[in-house]
């Protein structure tokens, strides 16, 4: 599937009101991180955060490092805008709007860090091999995105649905790597001391349609439905609803199932 950066751009802006309320998941990886970078010891003067969304990530890195240099870079501009109402007037972070897989670095950084963003990336390969020629000997790559587990539940009933329903079966939802395809991406890149981790988290919502709203009011939505028709789409969405309330029922509703992926790897010195 090839993404359309200008259509994820145009979601993320669309719900960034809503996303620090939904986006419980995305401020669990946040911490996540800065456990890592405190484990091993982390330094750094000059930083690089891609996909600083409303700033919660570039707040923490600039209350653990007060003098470091921090530029962030998001796609969305209205996402941008909220960093900086977050952040406010600060001499030490620079914020830019673009897409982190195309844009030029004239500087190296001690640090790259990245939230739930990675698993946009059209050309991850590629990507970190150019991030890692941007990173000082001695840096780190740190980043978290989501694991191929996520949602789970709901694709095996998109699945099933289509099959059923004698629809072609569609893609709905990310090609999502697990944590040795982001090591191997890592060691390809020419980093050393790569390591990674991944955990599941299970949230619960009060009906599938509260699960797929809270995905949508993040802006994270995104899908490559085969050509079938606005009626079957709504029949397709309609019985997926159904089965998934009936069969992943849980005390406080329904459950969802999130893995998180977190890797790492340092540019020898």
């Amino acid at each position: 599937m090839i993404l359309d950066k200008n259509r994820v751009a145009r979601q993320f802006n669309r719900h960034v009101s809503t996303y620090d309320e939904y986006a419980i998941v995305q401020k669990r990886m946040a911490h996540h991180i800065m456990q890592t970078l405190s484990e091993r010891d982390v330094r750094a003067e000059r930083i690089l955060e891609i996909g600083c969304g409303t700033g919660y990530l570039t707040q923490l890195l600039a209350e653990r490092y007060p003098s470091a240099a921090i530029t962030a870079v998001d796609l969305a501009e209205n996402m941008v805008q909220a960093a900086k109402d977050r952040l406010g007037d600060s001499a030490t972070i620079r914020f830019l709007i673009g897409d982190a897989e195309t844009m030029e670095w004239d500087e190296t950084f001690d640090l790259i860090v990245s939230n739930a963003t990675v698993q946009w990336f059209g050309a991850p390969e590629r990507s970190f091999c150019t991030l890692t020629d941007h990173l000082q000997p001695g840096g780190w790559i740190v980043f978290s995105t989501f694991g191929p587990d996520t949602f789970r539940e709901l694709h095996r009933q998109f699945q099933e649905v289509e099959r059923d329903l004698h629809l072609p079966s569609g893609m709905h939802g990310l090609r999502l790597r697990c944590a040795e395809e982001w090591e191997h991406i890592l060691r390809h890149a020419g980093l050393k001391h790569v390591g990674s981790r991944d955990c599941r988290y299970r949230l619960e919502y009060p009906d599938c349609y509260a699960f797929l709203q809270s995905i949508k009011q993040t802006g994270a939505s995104y899908s490559a439905s085969p050509a079938v028709s606005l009626s079957a789409q709504r029949s397709l969405l309609r019985e997926v609803v159904r089965r998934y309330n009936h069969v992943y029922r849980s005390r406080e509703g329904v459950y969802a199932t999130y893995q998180l992926v977190q890797a790492w790897g340092r540019k020898e010195g």
